[in-house]
């Protein structure tokens, strides 16, 4: 090797290591700099090409490959699928809001703020990147309309020139990214991680059912939390409109709902009641997962741990229960929630409309466009109220480079082109903030501010006080927009943790006030549950203290023996008329189980009285049923709970 080469190699090894001190020093990640560096470089690539091509802002095709670029060529596809079609819908209905409503800005404001409600109530019920195309739609309305220029025939200009910007950034981001992002694994893994928990959760009912004092990932809360976190990554694996992947993370959702139900199963036993051979047969199927070994274990497993393990059994199956399940047909949705960010988002645009009607201010448009965006975008995070502090500062150091550029900057630029390639220190200052690892919340919206804010034109207009203003009326919407959060239905885990027990109790009184169900409708809401219980084991493992999060979690199994207590009351009184007693014994059970929140007392004494009735006809239902009683007596303040979030 020659003495030159020699030299350069031990030069950039050199760099390497003052590169990787300065970004340790800086507490930077280092990893995702690569990508961020040509997230800017695509930026600049599309804001050129939205100039050649004539498009009258630019700056949005910018904005847009910053909000498209994802690492992975899965999550880059969908992620700007959705983001186009919720722009094209966005876009339609601000352009027929704006011809509809002429001159008569009242009736804009009132139209803008109930598609607003709409879309951020959908954009809360639904799931991954569906949920983000919806919320997508909420602010482009918005932004056609405010930003329009001029009479309401020019909006269909304004509507065109969105969406061809829209449309530029994405494809510049998707191509990027298609040439530079890795490959993703052909194998995910998925089945791999849910096979290693189907091995543990076996090793812990085996030390169970001999009394062994459980090792600490195999306690039922540690094993919950590990299931809710798995079901996080579910989402993006199933991304990049792959049928395959997304059937695959559907079934996922629906095994690990399963497993949920088996581990509440197991609560409702005592430690060290297991048959002899159960714990040796469970150990054996957990070591070589295979079919005969589980099948022993069913042979000798307790009654009510039986149909878990058949239904464990049959989902490791091809074609098994899961497999015949269609997926997300039993997803949870947060219906309250939803409600309550749409109310919230409708009440901020009614406010800020108002302000606008009212006086008239040249800032109104801008403040209404601030607020529409930051009261969607943020309402499906878990605490919007701290998050949007850091997008407040992100957009203020946004609109402070805007000004910067625009007032320091754009006066030595001799062409619209040289203006929009002296936004380069923007572009480039850019990942290094998104990189900081405590400050990297608030570097998106530093530079889509401050792109938003530059709008190149020859010759510049000479209004600096205007463009002070414009810089405030957009960083006041998240300002409005996080004393909303505060103030209006405050969104954190506390709340979506009491939401997720009021809706688990209310289907339990509500099935109890049912007749008996089909098979299929009773499968789907058995289901339901089990995903509820689910994602109460993520909100709860943000409770104050452990003990807390450990009780919400007991009390989330105990909802799945009571659930299985009203099936097997229902069950019974369908069956062949039984005895005077008996049958009005089960009723008055099941009519205080309608009435579970406010009277838990009242309905475990009436479970206990129907147990002793069962308890010479049919021994284990009624064993089944003085267990959900005595949990239900045991965590009474969890179901007391939702009555006092419904009062």
């Amino acid at each position: 090797m020659s003495a030159p080469t020699t030299a350069c190699r031990a030069r950039a090894a050199a760099m390497r290591r003052v590169l990787a001190s300065l970004a340790a020093r800086l507490d930077l990640d280092g990893t995702r700099l690569p990508f961020l560096y040509r997230s800017a470089g695509a930026s600049l690539l599309a804001f050129v090409l939205a100039w050649a091509l004539g498009l009258a802002h630019p700056q949005w095709a910018a904005m847009s490959v910053w909000i498209a670029s994802q690492p992975t060529r899965g999550l880059l596809l969908e992620k700007g699928f959705f983001r186009v079609a919720g722009t094209l819908l966005g876009a339609a209905f601000g352009v027929a809001l704006v011809l509809v409503c002429d001159d008569r800005t009242w009736l804009l404001v009132l139209g803008l703020t109930l598609w607003l409600g709409l879309c951020v109530w959908l954009g809360n019920v639904l799931r991954a990147l569906v949920s983000y195309g919806a919320l997508v739609a909420s602010y482009t309305a918005v932004m056609v309309a405010m930003l329009n220029p001029g009479p309401a025939g020019q909006v269909l200009a304004m509507g065109a020139d969105r969406c061809a910007t829209v449309l530029t950034g994405v494809l510049t981001a998707l191509l990027v990214g298609w040439l530079f992002n890795p490959r993703e694994p052909a194998s995910s893994g998925l089945q791999a991680r849910l096979d290693a928990l189907d091995a543990e959760l076996l090793r812990a009912l085996a030390g169970w059912s001999e009394g062994r004092v459980p090792a600490a990932a195999q306690t039922p809360a540690a094993l919950l939390a590990q299931m809710a976190a798995l079901e996080l990554t579910l989402d993006p694996h199933g991304a990049g409109l792959r049928p395959r992947r997304r059937r695959e993370a559907g079934l996922a959702r629906l095994r690990l709902g399963r497993r949920a139900g088996l581990l509440a199963a197991l609560q409702g036993l005592p430690a060290g009641a297991g048959r002899p051979g159960f714990a040796a047969a469970l150990d054996a199927a957990a070591a070589a997962p295979a079919a005969p070994a589980l099948r022993a274990a069913i042979v000798v497993a307790p009654p009510a741990l039986q149909a878990p393990l058949q239904e464990l059994l049959a989902d490791q199956q091809p074609g098994g229960p899961a497999g015949q399940q269609r997926p997300g047909a039993t997803l949870h949705r947060d219906w309250q929630g939803a409600r309550e960010a749409a109310l919230r988002a409708m009440l901020l645009m009614a406010l800020v409309g108002a302000f606008w009607l009212l006086t008239r201010a040249h800032v109104g448009p801008l403040l209404l466009l601030g607020s529409a965006v930051m009261i969607a975008l943020f309402s499906t995070f878990e605490h919007p109220a701290r998050i949007i502090r850091f997008v407040l500062l992100g957009q203020a150091l946004g609109a402070v480079a805007a000004l910067a550029c625009r007032w320091l900057l754009w006066p030595l630029a001799g062409s619209t082109l040289q203006q929009i390639l002296l936004t380069l220190p923007i572009l480039l200052s850019a990942p290094l903030l998104l990189a900081q690892r405590r400050l990297a919340p608030a570097g998106m919206d530093y530079v889509l501010i401050a792109l938003l804010l530059l709008q190149p034109q020859l010759p510049l207009p000479p209004d600096l006080p205007a463009s002070v203003l414009a810089a405030l009326g957009v960083v006041l919407g998240p300002a409005l927009a996080w004393v909303a959060y505060r103030l209006v239905f405050h969104t954190h885990a506390g709340r979506r943790r009491d939401a997720l027990v009021t809706l688990m109790v209310r289907e339990l009184q509500a099935q109890a006030a049912r007749p008996v169900a089909a098979p299929a409708a009773r499968a789907r809401w058995r289901l339901r549950l089990q995903q509820r219980l689910l994602q109460l084991a993520h909100w709860a493992g943000r409770a104050p203290t452990a003990a807390e999060g450990a009780s919400i979690l007991q009390g989330g199994c105990s909802a799945l023996q009571l659930r299985d207590a009203i099936e097997l009351l229902q069950a019974r009184l369908a069956a062949p008329p039984a005895a005077g007693g008996e049958a009005r014994a089960l009723r008055h059970a099941l009519s205080c189980l309608r009435h579970l929140a406010r009277r838990p007392a009242r309905a475990a004494r009436a479970l206990a009285r129907a147990a002793r009735r069962l308890s010479s006809s049919a021994p284990g239902e009624a064993a089944r049923l003085e267990q959900a009683g005595a949990a239900l007596r045991l965590h009474a303040d969890f179901f007391r709970r939702a009555a006092t979030r419904s009062a």
